[in-house]
């Protein structure tokens, strides 16, 4: 874990050596979208992941569903309680997609005016 942290580490900082140095300018929406598609992916595979393990330690219960796909490198496992959890992980990160697409209601300019005032 150490080493891992310690790679992380330096890994960043030369990132931000590259950056600077070469003053390179990183557009944000693109950039943290990209990263949270990332983390958005890595919770959906822990989550699958996470659940098989407590279930092959028998702390919570197995109920198996004939038919579901096991697609192990994703984290899928064909049990109702990694699928439910993996479904509402699903939904959460539509529910964010439509959230970001959803059109920006820009204030007329005696709202804006009010605003600036406050």
């Amino acid at each position: 874990m150490v080493g891992g942290s310690a790679d992380g580490a330096v890994g960043l900082v030369a990132d931000y050596l590259l950056l600077t140095q070469l003053e390179l300018r990183v557009a944000m929406k693109p950039f943290f979208a990209v990263t949270g598609a990332m983390l958005y992916y890595m919770a959906f595979v822990f989550a699958g992941k996470g659940n098989a393990e407590l279930q092959g330690a028998q702390l919570i219960p197995l109920t198996v569903i004939d038919g579901a796909p096991r697609i192990p490198v994703l984290g899928i496992y064909p049990t109702l309680e990694s699928l439910l959890v993996q479904g509402l992980l699903l939904a959460l990160a539509v529910a964010a997609a439509i959230w970001g697409m959803r059109p920006k209601v820009r204030p007329s300019g005696a709202e804006r005016d009010l605003l600036r005032s406050q």
